[in-house]
């Protein structure tokens, strides 16, 4: 599973999120309703019910070969559990935070934030 570093984010930016699926463990990317959150805490299997963030910046694992530039849309790729560039079939995540070349492993991220069109 995914595993982000909070850098910030605020109170009115986390959520209550109920579980109906597998265990979710703190750090964890969720897509809900056509978006990203990042789990606070562990949130138990089917009933569990833990804080996820909607907003703020993240370190998240990213596609290696993808070269990203600071502001640049990125999305979440669910299957390979990383963001990349690539939008088709892939969740809209939020812009990057800064530039990360094609070596870098991990992309800081602000989630959910949308810069144009």
């Amino acid at each position: 599973m995914a595993k982000s570093i909070v850098f910030a984010h605020r109170d009115n930016d986390v959520m209550r999120f109920v579980n109906t699926s597998t265990a979710i463990l703190s750090g964890d990317v969720i897509v809900s309703a056509g978006r990203i959150l990042i789990a606070l805490v562990d949130i138990a299997a089917t009933t569990g019910v833990g804080a996820a963030a909607s907003k703020g910046t993240f370190n998240l694992k990213k596609k290696t070969a993808d070269v990203l530039t600071q502001g640049e849309k990125l999305y979440w790729d669910d299957t390979l559990k990383e963001i990349t560039e690539t939008g088709a079939g892939n969740t809209f995540a939020g812009i990057a935070h800064k530039a990360a070349d094609g070596s870098a492993t991990t992309v800081d991220i602000d989630i959910n934030i949308v810069v144009g069109t």
